[in-house]
């Protein structure tokens, strides 16, 4: 079977899928030279597969992250966490963070702290 076989490329993608759910501050070159495609080649194959681009794709599931953490965690330093996913620094993690869910973690913690009060 060939590389280029779409059932290889399905298996390929997939593992680059799981791999950004287990390291979601992987890049794109990073992640295909671990599956020896050039970037170019792994964003084309990447966006047939998913229909969406893996940059956009992993930084969904960057936010998926901090909303995790926002929610779990007693105090967030955005700044750490920013380093960890792998955001430039914590006005880039906000940026990305209020695009994707339309406030800011800052006011996405109110919400829900106030949603839970709301509840009780």
């Amino acid at each position: 079977m060939s590389l280029s076989s779409p059932s290889s490329r399905t298996l390929t993608i997939r593992t680059a899928v799981q791999m950004i759910h287990q390291q979601p501050n992987l890049t794109i070159q990073s992640l295909a030279r671990e599956l020896r495609y050039t970037p170019r080649h792994f964003r084309r194959l990447f966006k047939q597969e998913i229909g969406m681009a893996p940059k956009d794709y992993i930084q969904l599931m960057r936010v998926r992250c901090i909303q995790d953490q926002l929610e779990t965690r007693q105090s967030v330093k955005l700044s750490d966490l920013a380093y960890e996913l792998g955001f430039s620094d914590q006005a880039h993690l906000t940026r990305v963070f209020k695009q994707h869910t339309g406030r800011s973690p800052q006011a996405y913690v109110e919400d829900k702290k106030r949603d839970e009060h709301s509840l009780r």
